[in-house]
């Protein structure tokens, strides 16, 4: 399975957005951890973050979070995001070859 930003950092507005690792190779079976950070530049009620694989139209996982509130939310019977200020890690169970592709995470503030 590999993950792969091509962006390390992305600006866009008031966001600051960066995802880790750049890229990563697992095995099958084995347990992958991808890490979406955001910081802004002004204060925010909620954040919307997608997680998208292979620029699929339709989310992995979504979550509406709060800036000050750790959360756990499952995505999927392998899929969980675990959302700790400011940063979301988008967890995968038992990685399947047919999980390999490029990973995208896309924030959006609601203020």
């Amino acid at each position: 399975t590999q993950g792969r930003n091509a962006v390390p950092g992305t600006v866009s507005g008031t966001l600051w957005v960066t995802q880790k690792p750049p890229q990563k190779r697992v095995a099958p079976g084995a347990a992958v951890a991808l890490e979406c950070c955001v910081v802004a530049t002004r204060p925010w009620l909620l954040l919307r973050l997608d997680w998208h694989r292979d620029g699929e139209r339709r989310a992995l996982c979504s979550s509406r979070l709060d800036p000050a509130a750790t959360a756990n939310v499952s995505c999927g019977a392998r899929t969980r995001l675990a959302w700790r200020p400011p940063c979301a890690t988008l967890h995968l169970r038992a990685a399947l070859p047919a999980d390999s592709g490029r990973y995208v995470c896309r924030a959006t503030l609601e203020i």
